[in-house]
């Protein structure tokens, strides 16, 4: 009988604590403990586009294309692209942290966004109290 996973929001493909965020469950470790199917979120998972992702077994992905919605829940061409131009960052894990915005904005130092707050909190301020 297939092992079923349900929806994570949290996978990751490269391990974070590298960049000092916390460890996540990573796709590639589900399907390698015997995981048939795993879906996650394209933004979330890659901070790229928003995009549903499932990989598995064969099988499974086979069913899942014959299924009446596939047609209207693909991706469109310009969420591919995205998707494909995000995951190329991956191919170079030593750059990850400086070139995905997502990942580079995740993994500053306290003293970095402490910084950012105090530029500011005056334009905030001002615009805030006119």
């Amino acid at each position: 009988m297939y092992r079923w996973l349900r929806t994570l929001a949290a996978v990751r493909l490269v391990d974070l604590s590298h960049y000092g965020l916390p460890k996540e469950p990573m796709p590639q470790e589900m399907i390698a403990a015997g995981v048939s199917l795993v879906s996650f979120s394209g933004d979330k998972l890659l901070g790229g586009p928003q995009a549903g992702i499932i990989v598995g077994k064969k099988a499974l992905i086979a069913q899942l294309q014959q299924h009446p919605l596939k047609r209207a829940l693909r991706a469109d061409k310009m969420t591919l692209a995205a998707l494909e131009a995000t995951l190329r960052l991956y191919l170079h894990p030593e750059k990850l942290a400086a070139e995905l915005p997502t990942l580079r904005l995740l993994s500053r130092s306290v003293q970095d966004i402490q910084q950012q707050a105090e530029r500011l909190r005056e334009p905030l301020a001002a615009a805030l109290w006119r």
